[in-house]
């Protein structure tokens, strides 16, 4: 008899205390044929890790002594991925409906039974294949095309220089030769002069004086 009443104390206080048990279990598709498949570490979790429930061999899960509020559920799987679930406690009461991250809480995206039927949406791909070789992609490349037209002139400039009429030809002969030629100053020269300079004003400097 006090066993009966402490059960049914205990049952009034979780329904006045507003807690209640999150629970689903893995739903078995083309992506997870079997749950065999799933890890061993797997586990669900609420609000990023403040409630933990772990996946059973069978599948399922349970989350208890959640208390009323908005919370984020989360499955964190190395091998799949899974929508995220966004689940309203209040009392007893327990609603879910299909969450994304940056989704305002006034926003609720479509609805799901509870218990939760989680089937996984894809499976976790951690590496990008090895880009190919592609031959479009080398005439993206600036200086592949500077090159280029470079060599397109260096080859097509003789056969427009034949094609120019002689007296054009002369006369842009004549007014390139009239232009002033621009000397480039001997950096070289200017270098070995002013060393050979200063040795020469070291070497006077240090000559001894005669007593």
């Amino acid at each position: 008899m006090n066993t009966l009443v402490a059960f049914l104390f205990l049952g009034v206080l979780s329904f006045v205390s507003g807690e209640a048990a999150v629970r689903g279990r893995i739903a078995l598709n083309d992506i997870i044929p079997d749950l065999s498949l799933i890890s061993h570490n797997t586990r669900v979790v609420l609000n990023g890790g403040q409630y933990v429930g772990y996946v059973k061999d069978d599948g399922s899960f349970s989350i208890p002594n959640v208390p009323d509020g908005i919370h984020i559920l989360d499955v964190q799987s190395t091998d799949y991925t899974f929508d995220k679930i966004r689940v309203d406690v209040g009392g007893n009461r327990v609603t879910a409906s299909i969450t994304q991250l940056g989704m305002n809480y006034a926003r609720v995206g479509p609805q799901v039974r509870h218990p939760l039927e989680l089937p996984a949406r894809a499976k976790t791909d951690y590496f990008m294949p090895r880009e190919s070789f592609n031959i479009m992609g080398l005439f993206a490349n600036p200086m592949l095309l500077m090159t280029g037209v470079s060599m397109l002139m260096f080859l097509g400039m003789p056969y427009l220089m034949k094609n120019i009429d002689p007296e054009t030809l002369k006369e842009m002969q004549e007014k390139q030769s009239q232009q002033p030629k621009v000397e480039m100053p001997d950096v070289a020269g200017s270098l070995a002069n002013w060393m050979s300079g200063a040795g020469s004003s070291t070497t006077a400097g240090s000559k001894p004086k005669k007593g």
